[in-house]
């Protein structure tokens, strides 16, 4: 037993203890855990120092050591909720030079079944500190709370702690509630405060599109207003209550139908009919389908009309002889198309008996059904390039049938187009333009309730009068 016993000394805070040991001396467990005691040490104490404290300081210096240690309280820390989305113009875009584009607002953002749109994030409660001398130490804040949670709204679930989608759709975040819309719905009109819409959704807009804002949709698109000098495309029908109208600057395109309540001044593109309820003004017209102004004032004045199936109307052209071009499209479009597929019908016929001609037709067939019969005839012929050919033949062949079942359906498209008409219920008036594929017909006086239909064997117009 030494005469000396371990200096232990604690920090002012009570929160560190060092003990020392002299030169040359070693001390007892026992020693070391007494001297502690002397000083109120009880907790917090480092195993590893006290190991070292335990062996022989071989220093001619005094040897400190930290011995124990207390802990910090920690305080409580507030759960809260972290959305996964952002919405808003990205900061790249901000702090780029480049001139920002305020029509695109960023306000609306598509999501997917599955995709996770919010977490959880838990409050943590606070955690009680120590001292050496075994004091509490109270964190300022001792519980956390989650202060407030987002509505779970439709389409969406809670699930481990996040906030789910159910569908597709369209995300909407009201500051308070959290959901996804499968219908992107605008109360008013498509202006700076919405801005361009881009979704894969349906699209209903209350209101107007506004001059320059563009809507684009990957199914129906319903308009309660009008379609100023704005851009609409939709991968389905377009509704437009009111009128599509401006400067010559509104596009409208759609895969399907196009139902509106009269066209001025724009280009409406569809893959269906387009139909208007009342008049369609100096306007540019393509349609698969058919184009039907017979309701209102049924008058197409103006532009060019082009459909593939028939133009129905009451009245084309104007008194004061306005060029209006009508013209079907559909016969020469699928003649044009059908030309083509004639053209690769024939090409893969004769690559077929070139290649049978080559080989034999018997020897042909053989190879065909049996892969050890054409190893074999390689061998024998150290020609390898005949598997190339069996390989193009089976190809070739593969590819006519669905070739031919093409042009069997675009021949009866054909031939139903050329029985399309343009119809005029009412004036045709002087300066109006009819063609039917090649053909074409000056209208230089006034006409009265008239079908034009083309005649293509004699390559001319005939007229009809109702």
């Amino acid at each position: 037993m030494n005469n000396i016993a371990p200096i232990v000394e604690i920090s002012a805070d009570e929160m560190r203890a060092f003990i020392t040991i002299p030169p040359a001396l070693a001390f007892t467990k026992e020693e070391i855990e007494e001297a502690l005691k002397k000083k109120g040490v009880n907790f917090g104490i480092k195993e590893e120092a006290l190991k070292t404290a335990l062996q022989k300081n071989e220093s001619q210096l005094p040897l400190q050591l930290l011995i124990a240690e207390g802990t910090i309280p920690k305080e409580a820390i507030d759960g809260k909720i972290e959305l996964k989305f952002k919405l808003g113009r990205p900061l790249e875009e901000i702090e780029s030079k480049a001139k920002i584009d305020l029509k695109e607002t960023y306000k609306y953002i598509p999501v997917k079944e599955g995709q996770v749109l919010a977490e959880i994030i838990p409050p943590v409660d606070g955690v009680i500190g120590k001292t050496v001398t075994g004091k509490q130490l109270l964190p300022t804040k001792k519980k956390g709370i989650l202060s407030a949670k987002f509505r779970v709204g439709q389409n969406v679930k809670i699930e481990n702690n996040q906030y789910i989608a159910t569908s597709d759709g369209m995300l909407g975040f009201d500051g308070r509630e959290i959901f996804v819309l499968k219908e992107f719905r605008v109360d008013g009109d498509v202006g700076y405060d919405v801005g361009n819409i881009h979704v894969p959704y349906l699209v209903t807009v209350k209101g107007s599109v506004e001059e320059g804002f563009v809507v684009e949709a990957g199914k129906d698109v319903n308009i309660g207003g009008d379609v100023n000098d704005a851009k609409i495309i939709c991968n389905a029908n377009i509704k437009v209550q009111h009128g599509i109208m401006g400067t010559g600057k509104a596009v409208v395109k759609a895969t399907g139908d196009i139902t509106v309540g009269f066209i001025e001044q724009s280009t409406v593109i569809a893959g269906g009919n387009i139909v208007s309820k009342d008049h369609i003004i100096n306007s540019h017209l393509q349609a698969e389908g058919k184009v039907i102004a017979t309701s209102g004032k049924g008058t197409i004045v103006g532009g060019e009309i082009r459909a593939g199936r028939g133009i129905e109307c009451r009245v084309a052209g104007s008194p004061s002889a306005i060029k209006t071009k009508l013209t079907l499209t559909g016969g020469l479009k699928y003649e044009e198309e059908r030309n083509e597929c004639l053209k690769k019908i024939a090409e893969i016929e004769e690559i077929l008996a070139k290649i049978k001609i080559t080989l034999g037709e018997e020897r042909l067939k053989l190879l065909l059904e049996n892969e050890a019969e054409l190893q074999k005839f390689i061998r024998l012929t150290h020609k390898p390039i005949i598997r190339t050919l069996i390989l193009e033949y089976k190809k070739q062949s593969a590819l006519l049938p669905q070739l031919k079942e093409k042009e069997r359906l675009l021949l009866e498209e054909m031939e139903q187009s050329q029985n399309s008409v343009i119809k005029i219920q009412q004036n045709v008036f002087e300066g109006t333009v009819i063609t039917i594929g090649h053909i074409e017909l000056m209208i230089n006086e006034t006409m009265k309730g008239c079908i034009f239909s083309g005649d293509f064997q004699e390559g001319k117009i005939k007229v009809q009068f109702i």
